[in-house]
């Protein structure tokens, strides 16, 4: 059970604001080191402060509910309310009432605390072997003639069958649906673009395109003066290449 003491209690008032931003970027770096080292200190502080944004926008105005729902940013990424694998977020979160919001901390913790058994694994062995495959899938020299949300449902389930099962086939598909229309915003079509679109929103959470803790994939996608767009995706699987096998180095998993 979530317990929130009186202290964490308190709203934040502006001259604690910063040094609350504070503890969470050394939080981060403590939970998260190898996320944390593909950023650089100001990009840190961007991410931790958009997360607090997004906890307040949630009716989250108080240090632990804060607090947990950051830790659940770093966990399932920043969009994870939006995310379609894990509708129990929007659930949880409801009417977003400041007034409410220990009781909805409490039952967002408990759902998260399932989420992660079933989707990460005993010492986050299913993350790091889904990884893996990713790293596997994006190397392999395939083109896709035409891609459907059913097709990339398949594809996501090959890639992490736990997470997928946990979002069920219908998530699976919105994902794609997403990424579909993300890709046409950039002038993307071509079939492989798309599942690549569709695999880094699965990966690393619905709206990682604008996800700050992970600012590489936005960054190389909407890159300006690309005169060929589908140059973009190309570049941006390259990229995540990069930082998946840096990211397994770190875990001799490579």
């Amino acid at each position: 059970m979530l317990i929130i003491s009186k202290n964490q209690q308190r709203a934040l008032g502006k001259p604690a604001r910063e040094a609350f931003l504070n503890d969470l970027c050394t939080r981060f770096v403590e939970r998260s080191p190898d996320l944390a080292k593909t950023l650089d200190a100001d990009q840190v502080r961007t991410a931790v402060n958009c997360s607090v944004d997004a906890a307040e926008s949630c009716g989250f105005t108080t240090r632990g509910p804060i607090r947990m729902y950051f830790d659940l940013c770093l966990t399932f990424g920043i969009g994870f309310v939006d995310d379609p694998v894990y509708q129990w977020a929007a659930k949880a979160i409801a009417n977003r009432d400041p007034d409410t919001q220990a009781k909805r901390a409490e039952i967002l913790y408990e759902m998260a605390l399932t989420a992660i058994d079933e989707i990460f694994g005993p010492d986050d062995a299913h993350a790091r072997a889904a990884l893996k495959r990713l790293n596997s899938w994006a190397r392999e020299p395939r083109t896709f003639e035409a891609v459907d949300a059913d097709s990339a449902a398949s594809e996501m389930r090959s890639l992490h069958p736990e997470k997928a099962t946990h979002g069920g086939d219908e998530a699976l598909r919105e994902l794609f649906t997403r990424a579909e229309k993300g890709c046409l915003r950039l002038g993307v079509t071509s079939p492989r673009a798309v599942m690549l679109a569709t695999a880094l929103e699965f990966a690393f959470g619905a709206g990682c395109f604008d996800d700050p803790f992970y600012p590489w994939i936005g960054a190389t996608a909407m890159k300006e003066g690309v005169k060929v767009p589908a140059d973009r995706f190309v570049r941006l699987e390259k990229k995540a290449l990069i930082w998946m096998d840096a990211v397994l180095d770190r875990n001799g998993a490579s």
